[in-house]
């Protein structure tokens, strides 16, 4: 490594060639560690330019911040900032005091985004598999690394060639079906019990309970996704024919859904209490974040197993499958992008009755009446 004082100047100067192009200029620092440091620095970023075809270089925290910051708004946001806040080692932790960030495994923000390699990657889903991570979990910070490579990829930047699909196969990424979760009836009347607004100690509390309580009826009573009740907008909602139009940008179709008595209800009450463009909104008066901590909170008082703000989607479907409503039907009142998703998680609860025709011809054969 070469530095050396250049007349006149404090400052430490670099000089160095590769491959017969001499590279000279300023260390910016009158300290000889931290000029060797920048020279290291400087060769480096030389030789992998020449490595990379002059490519454009990013570091990993530029890169994972600027693909977040130019994706589109939406609800599903502020959780994939959380991902990538988690790749740069943070995380927010409700148990400690404030709400500070809490040190976890990350990668170095300053490192090239480029010199990421599967080892590294390897690494990472280790740290997240003994920090008691879900699959689940794991696979979605995964993507979300994965997709900002891409995205810089497309914009002539170095990046590094990683086989995401294979580091997933051989941690065995895996995510279990496990059974259908779904609310019964008296476990649905526990949870709106929890959220009543009645509950609310000042007016503050019970003005979130509200809007927590308005939310999840429309949840349980349109079988939409969270984004897209979070992102509705008063234009949708004609309250004159009791009808919503929703559309829904993860599979790009949209519904008319007809509302039941309460979802009318509440939906009566909020326009005649709102004059912004959303139903739902933050407190700028902006279309509302995803923020389940309210609904968490109530899940937990009401003693519930494995609920999240999804079952409730599914409690939609499975009690309409239930009641014997045709799965086409179902397919199309939930949104989904083709019958065949939802064959393969709710087919099982139709009425079955060529189980029961077989059970009768069994107990005939068998001389039972």
């Amino acid at each position: 490594m070469t530095v050396l004082k250049h007349m006149g100047s404090t400052n430490w100067y670099f000089r160095f060639s590769i491959n017969g192009f001499v590279f000279f200029g300023s260390t910016h620092t009158a300290n000889k560690t931290q000029a060797h440091k920048f020279e290291l620095k400087m060769r480096t970023k030389a030789v992998n330019e020449q490595h990379f075809g002059l490519k454009k270089q990013i570091t990993i925290e530029s890169a994972l911040t600027q693909f977040h910051d130019a994706q589109p708004d939406s609800a599903s946001k502020a959780n994939n900032n959380t991902y990538v806040r988690k790749l740069l080692g943070k995380k927010h932790s409700s148990n400690t005091r404030h709400g500070k960030d809490i040190g976890i495994f990350g990668f170095d923000g300053d490192r090239e985004l480029h010199s990421l390699s599967t080892s590294d990657v390897q690494q990472l889903i280790s740290s997240r598999q003994k920090e008691g991570n879900s699959s689940a979990t794991i696979k979605l910070e995964l993507t979300q690394l994965k997709q900002s490579i891409e995205y810089w990829s497309r914009l002539n930047h170095a990046t590094p060639s990683i086989d995401f699909r294979e580091l997933k196969k051989s941690n065995k990424l895996k995510i279990s079906k496990g059974k259908m979760r779904y609310l019964t009836k008296d476990e649905e009347v526990a949870l709106l019990a929890e959220l009543s607004p009645s509950q609310g100690k000042n007016e503050l509390e019970k003005s979130q309970k509200q809007d927590t309580i308005d939310l999840v009826t429309l949840l349980l009573d349109t079988g939409a996704r969270y984004t897209e009740i979070a992102g509705l907008k008063w234009a949708d909602v004609d309250l004159d024919t009791k009808t919503i139009s929703l559309y829904r940008p993860k599979v790009r179709n949209q519904s008319i859904l007809h509302l039941t008595n309460r979802a009318e209800q509440v939906l009566n009450r909020r326009y005649d209490a709102s004059g912004g463009i959303h139903v739902f909104t933050n407190k700028n008066g902006d279309e509302r974040n995803y923020s389940p901590r309210s609904f968490k909170s109530a899940v937990r008082r009401a003693k519930l197993e494995n609920v999240t703000i999804h079952t409730l989607r599914k409690t939609f479907c499975s009690r309409l499958v239930q009641a014997g409503v045709p799965l086409l039907d179902v397919s199309r009142l939930a949104g989904h992008a083709n019958i065949t998703t939802t064959v393969n998680h709710y087919a099982f609860l139709a009425p079955n009755t060529g189980a029961m025709a077989a059970r009768d011809v069994l107990n005939a054969l068998n001389g039972v009446k």
